[in-house]
């Protein structure tokens, strides 16, 4: 590419002055060290620059799958010849006239503070990622998050799944990732109940277990039968219980995931309740006696 390539345009400006529905722009790396090379800018009343609008071109889904930044920016130049001439809006990019100052754009950890804040696009380590306009809903001052995107479907109805790129998943994730909620819930009772009887584990013998799975919420209750702690009769608890609860605690995270940058984004929330001899019978009576598992989609927490 020449130097009269790159600075001087062969199509009109971005019109910033039209009432614009989302523009997104495209990098390669990210942070201080990522570079801009174009800019897609939808106007109202068409759909914006986001993934699923991308994947209904044949040249935004090659954008999005490239696997190499060669590819990636090959796509690139193709997606601003397609775009302008699928009627979706403007675009630039490096193969054709420069685009606009975008700066640089967020690094890993979100953080869009000194950099472009609008939705971005970027390859780097490997993949494309997406950064949602930081201005969206749910609004999250001072940080945003990158995520991998993957294309599934036909390319007459694509799919595309965002999944935020800072994850870390637990060590047995790969064991359940296929169950919903109710089977990862029976799962985890049994394996509670197979660490009752290694001798190496704090996990009491003779505790029951039933459970409730809260699809609205993704929540399990999980209900510990056997360690009444009714006021009169229950005695403190030790530092083997404090070890036991750190085990069940840490084998829900084992199945999970969590997220750095937030703490609202999990595969699910574990609560534990202590049955006694007030509650007992009336979860019993509900069906959530030792070894039931019980459905609910309810957006309110449960209190017992």
């Amino acid at each position: 590419m020449t130097a009269t390539d790159r600075t001087t345009p062969t199509v009109p400006a971005v019109d910033f002055d039209r009432d614009r529905s989302g523009y997104a722009g495209f990098f390669t790396g990210r942070g201080d060290t990522s570079t801009a090379h174009g800019l897609a800018v939808a106007y109202t009343p068409d759909p914006p620059p986001e993934p699923a609008t991308l994947a209904l071109l044949p040249v935004g889904r090659r954008l999005l799958s490239a696997t190499t930044e060669h590819d990636y920016l090959d796509a690139l130049g193709a997606f601003v010849t397609g775009w302008r001439a699928a009627g979706c809006g403007d675009a630039t990019s490096d193969h054709a006239d420069p685009p606009p100052a975008l700066g640089t754009c967020p690094p890993a950890d979100g953080d869009h503070g000194g950099h472009w804040s609008g939705a971005a696009y970027t390859f780097d380590n490997g993949e494309v990622l997406y950064y949602p306009a930081v201005h969206e809903r749910p609004y999250r001052p001072g940080r945003g998050q990158w995520h991998t995107i993957t294309l599934t479907g036909a390319p007459a109805a694509p799919r595309v799944d965002l999944t935020p790129a800072s994850r870390r998943y637990g060590k047995s994730y790969l064991d359940t990732w296929a169950l919903d909620l109710p089977a990862l819930a029976a799962w985890l009772m049994a394996e509670l109940t197979a660490l009752g009887r290694n001798v190496t584990s704090a996990v009491w013998p003779d505790v029951r277990y039933a459970a409730v799975a809260n699809t609205a919420r993704d929540e399990i209750k999980l209900y510990l039968y056997g360690l009444d702690d009714t006021p009169g009769t229950r005695r403190p608890p030790g530092d083997a219980d404090r070890r036991a609860f750190d085990e069940i605690t840490a084998l829900a995270a084992a199945h999970g995931w969590s997220n750095p940058h937030d703490d609202t984004d999990r595969r699910f929330g574990l609560l534990t309740h202590v049955g006694t001899a007030y509650d007992g019978p009336d979860l019993r009576a509900q069906g959530r006696g030792p070894g039931t598992i019980t459905v609910i989609d309810d957006p309110n927490p449960l209190w017992n």
